[in-house]
């Protein structure tokens, strides 16, 4: 009997942890596939994203425009999944003049990126005209976007921020172009220069490693030719770029969102500068090309430098699309973004 019962209880046992290793295989794979799930594909990338667990902190500058706001969007999505390297804690950090910059902004995120939205502590309200302002908002920073070309509005300074008296005035700043056409824009070639050289200099202050600049002075100007004298700028800053032209028009995508994801299949290359950035008759969207800029902090080495020319190639081929849930992705069909900017590494 002694024996029997020894053996009941010994097959008891075993029972129990058969049943203990199984469950745990299963919470185990099922941890593993969500794990996989969440984890954006990438074939070599180069960038951030080679070392997804050392998390890069990154400012936009102008994110009140159209153009801004969704590179903001994407990044803040980026920044949710592990395996793109986008930090997603501290940044992204949208860098604007007032708070109508903070308004225009959510409105984008909260349309384009369901319900999404940037509070005050991802918001920096600066004093564009100060280095040392520009400085301090780009502390803990690892990377900026930029454009050349800003779209300008003359706006009160938001009150208990950097005005020295009650009606001080200055001008809130949009890559490109303001999300709402009711905002009466203006243009300065002067203004949005200065808007740079300051934003570079604080980059150098700060040892801001990247800085992906969008060539965007042909969209208010389209005989400007300003190329060469951009990328003199930033050899002379010393910081690694990744500079972007786009070949042809910007225009927006109607009633885009982060799910429906990419919608142009891109030719990207490395620039001669010999073409003007207005010439082609093919016109991008600006949804594509925010996505381009995110994805080029993830794919192409922060080390180097490099100017690029981006042309539309037309609608994205279905066979391009991805299968994939929205959820997993920071942003629908990037991938194919992604094989396009890894072959210039």
């Amino acid at each position: 009997v002694k024996h029997s019962t020894a053996r009941k209880m010994k097959a008891s046992t075993m029972g129990k942890t058969l049943l203990q290793a199984h469950i745990l295989l299963c919470l185990t794979s099922q941890l593993c596939a969500a794990f996989s799930m969440s984890t954006p594909s990438f074939s070599n990338p180069k960038g951030c994203g080679a070392k997804p667990y050392e998390k890069k902190n990154v400012a936009i500058l102008g994110c009140g425009g159209y153009l801004g706001a969704m590179a903001y969007g994407y990044l803040q999505r980026a920044g949710s999944l592990y395996g793109t390297g986008i930090a997603g804690l501290k940044s992204p950090r949208s860098i604007t003049a007032t708070a109508i910059g903070s308004m225009n902004l959510n409105s984008v995120l909260g349309k384009h990126f369901v319900l999404a939205q940037a509070d005050e502590s991802f918001v920096k309200l600066t004093d564009m005209t100060s280095c040392e302002s520009i400085a301090t908002r780009l502390q803990g920073m690892d990377a900026v976007i930029m454009c050349t070309r800003f779209g300008l509005e003359n706006r009160p300074v938001t009150a208990n921020t950097y005005e020295k008296t009650p009606n001080d005035k200055t001008k809130e700043f949009y890559m490109d172009k303001p999300a709402r056409s009711s905002i009466a824009m203006e243009d300065s070639m002067e203004y949005s220069h200065m808007l740079v050289d300051n934003t570079l200099e604080a980059c150098k202050m700060v040892g801001i490693q990247h800085v992906v600049v969008v060539e965007t002075d042909s969209q208010f100007d389209r005989a400007a030719e300003v190329t060469a004298s951009n990328i003199d700028k930033l050899n002379a800053a010393g910081i690694a770029y990744t500079y972007v032209r786009p070949q042809g028009e910007l225009k927006n995508f109607r009633d885009h969102t982060y799910i429906k994801g990419i919608q142009q299949h891109m030719t990207v290359s490395k620039s001669d500068f010999s073409a003007n950035t207005a010439g082609s008759t093919q016109s991008i969207y600006r949804e594509d090309l925010s996505a381009m800029m995110v994805q080029s902090l993830i794919s192409l080495d922060w080390t180097q430098s490099r100017c690029l020319d981006v042309h539309s190639d037309g609608e994205l081929a279905d066979n391009l699309k991805t299968a994939d849930r929205p959820d997993t992705q920071w942003c629908m069909n990037s991938a194919v973004y992604g094989k396009v900017l890894e072959q210039l590494n």
